[in-house]
C-alpha cells in the first residue's frame, strides 16, 4: 500500500507541471484546508448527492469528466450480500449519471437504482462505480483519501477487466486511465 501511495505521489509531483491548465477550479489537485483524512467513522456522513469530477492524468491527453453521484446507506438486508462463495459488506450504495449520458448498456449498469445491483458501492475507503461481484467486471475504482463537510477527494483508476486499449498505429497496449477526483456535495435546495 505504501508503495502504491508513493507511486501516486511521485507521479503527481512529476505531472504537476502539466496539470494546472487542465485542473478545473472547482476540483484542484489538493483538497480544501478543512478536509481531514478519511476515517471509517465518517462513512454514514457520506450519504448524499454529489457532483463527481474526475481528472485523468494518464494516458494523455488529460481529460475532465463530470457527473452526478448518489450515495445512501443500504438497509440491513442489503448491508451484507452474497458475492461468489463469500459475503461482502457494503457501507453505502448508489448510482452515477454522467453529465452527458447516452442510452447504453453501460449507462444502465452505472445508473442502476436496484439495491441488489447498484451502480455504485462504497466499502470502507473504496468507491466503485461499475460492475460489482462479477468475474472480469469493468468499472472505475476510487480511493477516498480526504473528507470534509463539502465532499470527499482522492485518486481513481479505471478497471477494464481483461480488456485492454491498443494504440492502432503503434500496436502498443496503453495504460489504464488514472487520475484524481473530487465529489462535491450538492447544496440543499
Amino acid at each position: 500500500m505504501k508503495v502504491a501511495l508513493a507511486g501516486v505521489a511521485m507521479h503527481a509531483a512529476c505531472a504537476r507541471g502539466a496539470l494546472p491548465s487542465m485542473v478545473p477550479a472547482d476540483c484542484p489537485f489538493a483538497g480544501p484546508q478543512d478536509a481531514s483524512r478519511f476515517d471509517v467513522d465518517s462513512l454514514q456522513g457520506l450519504a448524499g448527492e454529489y457532483q463527481l469530477i474526475q481528472v485523468t492524468w494518464q494516458p494523455s491527453p488529460a481529460t475532465v469528466t463530470r457527473g452526478s453521484l448518489h450515495l445512501e446507506v443500504p438497509d440491513s438486508l442489503g448491508r451484507e450480500v452474497p458475492c461468489g462463495f463469500r459475503k461482502v459488506r457494503r457501507d453505502l450504495i448508489g448510482w452515477y449519471r454522467p453529465a452527458d449520458p447516452s442510452p447504453s448498456q453501460w449507462q444502465a449498469i452505472i445508473g442502476s437504482h436496484d439495491p441488489t445491483r447498484p451502480g455504485a458501492v462504497v466499502q470502507g475507503s473504496a468507491l466503485r462505480i461499475g460492475m460489482h461481484c462479477v468475474m472480469d467486471g469493468a468499472g472505475d475504482n476510487f480511493t477516498i483519501t480526504a473528507v470534509s463537510p463539502r465532499g470527499f477527494w482522492g485518486y481513481w483508476e479505471a478497471d477494464m477487466g481483461i480488456a485492454v486499449v491498443l494504440d492502432t498505429v503503434t500496436h502498443r497496449i496503453l495504460p489504464d486511465a488514472t487520475g484524481f477526483f473530487c465529489a462535491l456535495r450538492n447544496e440543499s435546495r
